[in-house]
């Protein structure tokens, strides 16, 4: 869904938009938090009962791996905008020298928690570094070299993840009462829960102009059809 970020970001900096540049810095990672957040719930909330349906009870000793490895995907698509942009603005050798960096940390830290945990303890040993890596150390550097206030792209990112968690409270709920090994009562919670978690997060999640931005992508003859109507309302209003 953002793989074309790299480019606009490249063409904003060529441009020195730095204004545009970070409006779609902000609007990617409200995407990027927007929707990995609900396959993460999809995943923790349903995970457990589809290892159960699909492998049996004897293999669900695998869901506390899933958790772990499930928290640092998530952790790391929610930095998507900020890895385009530091792709985008030529500035991505920082970015390789902390992958690699994370990379040994990993390696460490697996092979300390294998010999007491066994595989969750090397589940654990793969995200605590990729949360450090992503939810600290990469959003302080892109907000450094694109003159973003740090401060504020904490309250636009913790905005967006407050605004998501809420949208996921009545899914949550769901999940607590349905929950069940059967393939079709998962794909229900799931339709269901798409339809109670997009519109709370489509209203209070992104402003007015970024809607509009998604409709076109999702719905190009939806769109059309809105601002001809909005033209035509303002012609008769002249």
């Amino acid at each position: 869904m953002l793989g074309v970020l790299p480019s606009v970001f490249s063409r904003q900096e060529g441009a020195r938009d730095f204004a545009a540049l970070k409006r779609t810095f902000f609007f990617g990672t409200r995407l990027a938090i927007a929707v990995s957040t609900f396959f993460a719930f999809g995943l923790l909330a349903w995970g457990k009962p589809f290892i159960h349906r699909w492998m049996g009870s004897q293999y669900e000793d695998a869901y506390p791996v899933l958790v772990f490895l499930t928290m640092g995907l998530t952790f790391f698509l929610w930095q998507t905008a900020s890895i385009s942009l530091l792709y985008g603005t030529s500035r991505h050798k920082f970015l390789a020298m902390f992958n690699s960096l994370e990379a040994l940390v990993n390696l460490g830290l697996s092979l300390v928690l294998v010999k007491r945990y066994g595989i969750v303890g090397v589940a654990a040993g793969t995200t605590f570094p990729i949360a450090i890596n992503t939810l600290l150390v990469i959003p302080i550097y892109v907000c450094r070299v694109s003159n973003v206030d740090y401060l504020e792209y904490i309250r636009n990112a913790g905005r967006t993840v407050a605004v998501a968690l809420a949208s996921l409270v009545l899914p949550t709920l769901l999940a607590l009462r349905f929950d069940a090994p059967d393939y079709k009562v998962l794909a229900i919670l799931g339709v269901v829960s798409t339809i109670l978690y997009v519109p709370p997060m489509w209203v209070f999640g992104f402003s007015t102009t970024e809607a509009r931005t998604l409709l076109r992508v999702i719905w190009p003859a939806r769109a059309s059809g809105s601002a001809r109507t909005e033209g035509n309302a303002r012609v008769v209003a002249s």
